[in-house]
């Protein structure tokens, strides 16, 4: 191989070379800008982290404290509801004109007694409306037919109305209703011992008769 030859080789190689070399500066180039994002990004992760610690420093105690109290008092009055519907499942599976009660649906309040009766459990503590004591219930649309009980609890098993769907369907045009939730609301007022549906402005439906009326059921 001439002189001439072995310069052009030589000179071919130093800018093959020469490329990898760029090449190789780019590539650590761009690796040094990955890594200068991912630290930008960290520390930012990091400060959000200390803002959020800073934070819970400051929080003032007795706040989860009062949230926690609330969640145990609605805890405390779904627990009680519970046993005030199991208290009167109780009695009615003791009559002895029921056969059997079965729960329509786990964690609902309705259930079928001797295979062609439904019972729809309601509670209601007492409120104030426009000034007299009252219990308020809502029922949807769905069970409002023929051949179901309505079993209205005033505060306490003591108190529990037994009203036949077929005793308010008559009215049903004149009960009050809220189509958005698609149910009936009803105000049952206590004047005086006796137990009263406000229907209308001016027209009440007398419910004592139902008052503790298991008899109803057979």
């Amino acid at each position: 191989m001439d002189t001439s030859a072995i310069l052009e080789e030589i000179l071919k190689r130093l800018g093959q070379r020469n490329e990898t070399l760029e090449l190789l500066t780019k590539q650590k180039n761009q690796i040094l800008g990955q890594l200068k994002d991912l630290k930008a990004a960290f520390l930012e992760e990091v400060t959000g982290i200390e803002r959020e610690i800073i934070s819970l420093e400051n929080i003032k105690p007795g706040i989860p404290a009062q949230k926690e109290g609330v969640e145990r008092k609605e805890g405390k009055e779904k627990a009680d509801t519970i046993h005030i519907y199991q208290s009167i499942l109780s009695h009615i599976r003791e009559l002895p004109f029921i056969k059997d009660v079965q729960q329509i649906r786990p964690g609902r309040s309705s259930y079928l007694i001797n295979q062609n009766k439904r019972l729809i459990l309601r509670y209601s503590k007492q409120l104030q409306h426009q000034g007299k004591p009252c219990f308020f219930y809502g029922v949807p649309f769905k069970f409002l037919v023929p051949n179901n009980f309505l079993l209205f609890i005033c505060a306490s098993p003591d108190n529990v109305l037994l009203v036949p769907t077929s005793d308010l369907l008559r009215y049903k045009d004149s009960l009050r209703y809220r189509e958005k939730g698609r149910y009936y609301y009803f105000h049952i007022y206590n004047e005086e011992g006796s137990y009263v549906l406000g229907i209308s402005k001016n027209k009440k439906l007398g419910l004592t008769k139902y008052l503790n009326h298991y008899e109803l059921l057979r």
